[in-house]
């Protein structure tokens, strides 16, 4: 309970919009890791609470509690990992890319097939060759 102030104090820093982005790092770091204390300090020895006469006592946090941190906590380090989680699908990558086909179609309008094209192919080895038959191409 002696930290209640330096809480406040690092929630007033980090609220302070002229800080850079550094510091900003650097304060909201030091409540993360005081906050991860205290999560710990009452999974191991529960919550504070008053008895009727005032005095302090630790009772075991619920199974509700326990279950809650657990599932936050393992989320957040399954992102930080950056770990696959399962709201991550096939599906989810297929309408994504499905999404940027649409606005490239809508940039550039609708690519055609390709055509293929009858002709007759022929290696060209000579350097001179290939200069005149480039000189015939229409265009040039």
């Amino acid at each position: 309970m002696d930290n209640i102030p330096e809480i406040k104090k690092a929630f007033y820093i980090a609220n302070q919009a002229n800080l850079s982005d550094e510091e900003l790092d650097a304060n909201l770091t030091d409540v993360l890791s005081f906050s991860m204390e205290q999560i710990t300090d009452r999974l191991i020895n529960g919550n504070l609470v008053l008895d009727k006469d005032g005095n302090e006592r630790r009772i075991p946090i619920s199974a509700r509690d326990l279950t809650t941190n657990f599932a936050i906590l393992f989320d957040k380090r399954t992102i930080l990992r950056a770990d696959p989680t399962s709201k991550q699908s096939n599906s989810d990558v297929t309408d994504h890319l499905q999404s940027v086909a649409d606005k490239l179609e809508r940039l550039v309008g609708k690519i055609p097939s390709p055509e293929v094209i009858d002709g007759e192919f022929k290696e060209i080895s000579d350097g001179q060759e290939l200069q005149e038959r480039i000189r015939e191409l229409p265009g040039n």
